[in-house]
């Protein structure tokens, strides 16, 4: 019924059965509710040629069934690189352990826990920031170096 937005059961089982009824499908409900129904879809052809009982042209609406799995589906693209692939795409050694090593921590998301889509991409990203990473941790160490006097002092001196 989310698939097909209609939030009627009763209109959503009505167009089913319209839809059996004109051959595009074949509908075989189930009256128990823990059992799906059997939807199978007419296969239509795309031949310029007409013979009886076929449909010339291409349907558009793919089959319940694919929709449903296309929405619960993980990205299937998506690898885990080893660490060799890494190390050859960075050219640096140890930039790549690092990204390899956070990513691999992280169990391979981006953001806010979204699952990681290109692998290579995150690692260009990667590249692009650690310029402005190790720019802001040399004026952290500048900063910090000022809390170290290498002057000698004599304290006893009052002030």
């Amino acid at each position: 019924m989310t698939v097909s937005k209609i939030g009627s059961k009763s209109t959503y089982h009505k167009c089913l059965k319209d839809l059996h009824a004109k051959g595009f499908i074949v509908y075989q409900p189930s009256h128990n509710p823990m059992k799906g129904s059997l939807i199978d879809l007419t296969k239509f052809g795309t031949s310029t040629g007409t013979s009886s009982g076929q449909v010339v042209g291409q349907v558009l609406v793919p089959s319940l069934n694919s929709i449903k799995n296309i929405n619960n589906k993980k990205n299937t693209s998506f690898y885990i690189p080893s660490i060799e692939e890494v190390k050859l795409f960075f050219e640096n050694d140890l930039e790549a352990e690092k990204y390899f090593n956070y990513y691999a921590s992280k169990g391979w998301v981006v953001g806010n826990k979204s699952p990681m889509k290109d692998w290579k991409a995150a690692a260009r990203n990667w590249k692009l920031n650690a310029n402005k990473f190790q720019a802001a941790n040399n004026t952290q160490k500048t900063s910090s170096s000022n809390l170290h006097v290498e002057q000698n002092k004599d304290y006893n001196i009052p002030l």
